[in-house]
């Protein structure tokens, strides 16, 4: 009986540890007051100019406004560190429902010009950064350059809008300025639905208000900014495409559940027929049918339960695991846990899996033909034809379930090494990245930060072993920036359409080995004062110049007066890296890459600087730290990587789910090999006495072989035909999760069946050559 504990508790482990996943992550409410009334408005950074309108017309939603992806410098603490934060309107803790744990939230009026000289902190910063100051609140802290006073510290676990989050400043919100209004796309919108109001009614309201909130933008949006303009649940929003992942997981552990539990029903099975003697002679002293199955019920019940104690303990660790293997960047990943409703999934799957596979045995166990059983010997005994017909069914199940999970995990696989393979079209080998953030208050003296950032390139060329250097506003495959491009030679171009954008400095192609095709590159004289150019992508030049050449043409950002003239061609390179369901229609119509120089736009407060060298390019962290320090010490140098380091991460979500899913394949295989094994040794050990007349009038090894062989492979054959249909079907299920591969691939499934059939082979295969090795006297005197 070990064996089937220890089957039940990995069957149970993994299913809980998988549930406390999406207990955590899909199933908890967010931990803010009245979470289903909270709402997500417009699923895309806006500026703060929507932010008010909505503010000011929406009667069943209260609007917030908070920005994603920042971050700020805190200095005059030590050395200068890069931390996240966010800019939240005055009232977004209030809608939250979530109060400080030291001092206030923000009020109305904090947003305001003059008075936006505050900070939240979070509890984490508090207690390391500034050692639990109890005199913390009052307290004024350097942000950016720029004096903040703290007026408050929030509860240990407040994270949002994201689990890095140690900052919260009010957001600067000045009707008067209008460029300020319109011209920064940072803010995600969310609110709280009115008293009374509900869903349906906000949603209405919102697609009237719309149109006029579209209107009030000062330049042209492409039309994909209005299609992602939509009132959702803030949790479904929250969770994202993890959503899926984590159902199809969920899923696959059910089916290993299953395949565990016909494979118990199957041992207990053929437990039961060594009984046979035993229910026989209970049912003659009188033992009703009801109490045999009450009685073998429970026995399968304690297995259950100690199976599940078990399974409870390996689901600790299996957590753990589970979180280690997923992406940090999963969202409420923390959130994730062992509680209560765990707890009650696990009894409750115990519960639920004792009965279903004892109950089956349990009846066929209940009512033995008495005199027919007592006359038969143990070799003999319990082989009617209905038992044999049933466990057969199972070994076809247990195949079948097993080519399911193993079937997804091959597509998983394939999907992995197809993204592998894509042409990136750069150079990643010997490539170090790091993110140069001078606050806005230094960019704002220095010329918004255009020549420090030349100074920064300039010194890192000066390294020993750097070949190349230069700053971009992005790195590929790291996050993306789009801006709204319009081509002068289309003028009935009404809505610009979205295009991947980047801001560098001469030299960035070379440094990242992306080829230009046509023209030239930026070079120092394109400052500003100078004509303005640009670079564009190939796919872009194809799309808007149809075969024409772009050399001389012009294209503009929409919320720009100027036009830029285009000056070159360069090769397409993979700018972000794989996107989830939600976007995937957003980024369908962004062909093409436009590139800027940085001298001629306004440089963010924040740039990347890309390091090509020779040997070993992390060696050189320590003195990009210090080249920046001695520019400017209050810069802070962070997220130091090498390119190749970014490349795998772009792919961390589906080669985590690949991982897990080929675990789950592996147990699935291995527990349907071991079914096998086990239902044909009990079938051989049945057929001892036959097999032994076979041999005695003639047989030889290899017909009884060829026989057992035979009798394997067609169950095996028939739960293959099963499982591929199923896995066709579940395949469809994980379409989302698949990248470049059909749910229908050929291939995967061949290799797939062929894995299953040599498995299940080896499994037939050693009770059959260990049936010929019988000795037909041995067989046919041993009548025990």
């Amino acid at each position: 009986m070990l064996v089937v504990v220890l089957t039940l508790a990995l069957g149970i482990g993994v299913n809980t540890a998988v549930f406390s996943l999406v207990n955590g992550i899909l199933l908890q409410p967010l931990p803010f007051a009245e979470p289903d009334r909270l709402v997500s408005v417009w699923n895309h950074d806006v500026p703060a100019g929507p932010f008010v309108l909505l503010q000011e017309r929406m009667k069943t939603v209260q609007v917030a406004a908070f920005s994603t992806d920042f971050s700020y410098n805190l200095s005059g603490e030590g050395e200068a560190v890069r931390l996240d934060g966010s800019e939240v309107s005055s009232n977004l803790f209030s809608l939250l429902g979530v109060g400080p744990k030291r001092g206030r939230v923000f009020r109305s009026g904090d947003e305001l010009p003059g008075q936006d000289k505050i900070v939240i902190i979070s509890n984490h910063l508090w207690e390391t950064r500034f050692g639990s100051d109890p005199n913390i609140v009052g307290r004024w802290i350097v942000v950016d350059d720029v004096g903040r006073q703290v007026v408050g510290v929030m509860p240990s676990g407040f994270n949002f809008p994201s689990s890095s989050s140690e900052l919260w400043l009010p957001a600067h919100i000045d009707i008067s300025d209008k460029m300020a209004l319109w011209g920064s796309f940072k803010y995600h919108l969310m609110g709280r639905l009115a008293p009374q109001a509900q869903l349906p009614a906000a949603r209405a309201e919102f697609s009237t208000i719309l149109p006029s909130v579209l209107k009030a933008f000062p330049f042209e949006m492409p039309s994909s900014f209005s299609s992602s303009a939509f009132i959702a649940p803030l949790q479904k929003v929250t969770v994202g495409d993890v959503r899926t992942t984590l159902l199809v997981l969920l899923g696959a552990v059910a089916l290993t559940l299953l395949i565990a539990c016909v494979n118990v029903a199957n041992l207990l099975l053929a437990r039961s027929a060594t009984r046979q003697k035993e229910m026989a002679i209970r049912a003659a002293l009188g033992a009703s049918r009801r109490r045999i199955v009450v009685q073998l019920l429970t026995e399968s019940l304690t297995l259950t339960f100690i199976g599940g104690a078990a399974g409870m303990g390996l689901s600790f660790a299996g957590l753990r695991i589970l979180k280690a293997i997923l992406p940090v960047s999963t969202p409420r990943l923390s959130d994730a846990g062992i509680d209560g409703h765990v707890l009650a999934f696990t009894a409750g799957l115990s519960l639920i899996t004792g009965i279903a596979f004892g109950l089956a045995p349990s009846f066929m166990a209940s009512k033995p033909d008495i005199e027919q059983t007592l006359r038969a010997n143990s070799r003999s005994g319990g082989t009617s034809r209905s038992r044999r017909r049933f466990s057969a069914g199972l070994i076809v199940a247990e195949v079948a379930l097993a080519v399911v999970i193993v079937g997804s995990a091959g597509l998983l696989i394939k999907s992995l090494w197809g993204l592998s393979r894509i042409n990136v079209g750069f150079n990643t080998h010997h490539l170090l990245t790091a993110r140069i953030t001078p606050s806005d208050a230094y960019c704002r003296k220095e010329d918004h930060c255009r020549k420090f950032y030349l100074q920064v390139a300039e010194r890192a060329r000066t390294l020993p072993g750097v070949t190349d250097a230069a700053v971009t506003s992005k790195i590929p495959l790291d996050g993306f920036l789009a801006v709204p491009l319009v081509s002068e030679d289309d003028p009935t171009n009404k809505a610009p359409d979205g295009r991947w954008f980047f801001q560098t400095s001469p030299g960035y192609l070379r440094t990242m080995g992306i080829v230009l095709l046509q023209g030239r590159d930026f070079t120092d004289a394109d400052e500003e004062g100078r004509s303005k150019v640009v670079l564009v992508s190939k796919s872009l030049a194809d799309v808007l110049w149809s075969g024409r050449d772009p050399i001389g043409k012009h294209v503009k950002i929409s919320s720009q007066p100027e036009w830029s003239t285009v000056v070159g061609i360069v090769s397409d390179v993979q700018t972000y890296k794989v996107a989830g369901a939600d976007m995937s229609a957003i980024m369908s119509s962004m062909h093409g890459t436009v590139y800027f120089p940085q001298a001629q736009l306004p440089a963010k407060a924040g740039m990347d600087l890309v390091v090509r060298a020779e040997g070993d390019v992390s060696s050189l962290t320590r003195s990009i730290r210090d080249l920046v320090a001695a520019i400017n010490p209050s810069t802070p140098v962070s997220n130091i990587r090498t390119m190749d380091e970014i490349v795998s991460d772009s792919v961390a979500a589906p080669r985590s789910t690949m991982w897990l899913f080929v675990f789950f394949a592996c147990l699935a295989l291995v527990l349907a090999v071991i079914g096998v094994y086990s239902v044909l040794s009990y079938f051989v050990t049945q057929r001892t006495q036959e097999i032994g007349v076979r041999m005695a009038v003639g047989a030889n090894k290899w017909h009884v072989m060829k026989m057992l062989l035979r009798q394997g492979m067609s169950l095996t054959l028939a739960g293959v035909g099963f499982g591929l249909a199923g896995a066709i079907l579940f395949a469809r299920l994980m379409a989302s999760l698949l990248y470049g591969v059909q749910v229908t691939d050929p291939l995967t499934f061949t290799v797939v069946s062929l894995v299953v059939i040599a498995a299940s082979a080896i499994a037939t295969f050693v009770p059959s050559r260990r049936a010929t090795r019988t000795s037909p006297t041995i067989a046919l005197n041993n009548t025990d």
